[in-house]
């Protein structure tokens, strides 16, 4: 395949990516995406058969999974897993940000498309039991 645009040509069984930080990084998709909200997702209008339609049916917004024949077959399961995950964490354990001014730095480091946990960023947490 030839992109005259880009005057490359990819032979059989070259591997194309993308990275999905430029979607999750678009404020067209995301509000003020740099910023931490841990409702951005929630919406209280959504029945559960809403929220499993959605993470069955690839879009643009969770392009980190693939679209079309390419999407993951596990998405659903790695959905589930990393709620379950988070769960646990919450219902076992009281956790808060340890800075002693109160504010908390910014959560992401962005390298390029790269986007890595904030390294400065201090939890403090105890178990519920």
């Amino acid at each position: 395949m030839t992109i005259k645009s880009l005057g490359m040509t990819f032979g059989p069984g070259t591997n194309l990516t993308t990275s999905g930080a430029f979607t999750h990084l678009d404020p067209d998709f995301y509000p003020d995406p740099t910023r931490f909200d841990g409702n951005r997702f929630y919406k209280p209008d959504l029945t559960a058969s809403d929220i499993l339609r959605d993470t069955i049916s690839p879009n643009e917004q969770w392009v980190s999974f693939g679209l079309g024949i390419s999407s993951c077959p596990a998405r659903l399961l790695g959905t589930r897993l990393c709620q379950v995950m988070a769960a646990k964490i919450l219902l076992g354990y009281h956790i808060e940000l340890a800075h002693e001014d109160g504010k908390c730095p910014d959560f992401n480091i962005y390298v390029d498309a790269v986007g890595i946990l904030n390294p400065e960023i201090r939890m403090r947490y105890k178990s519920r039991q």
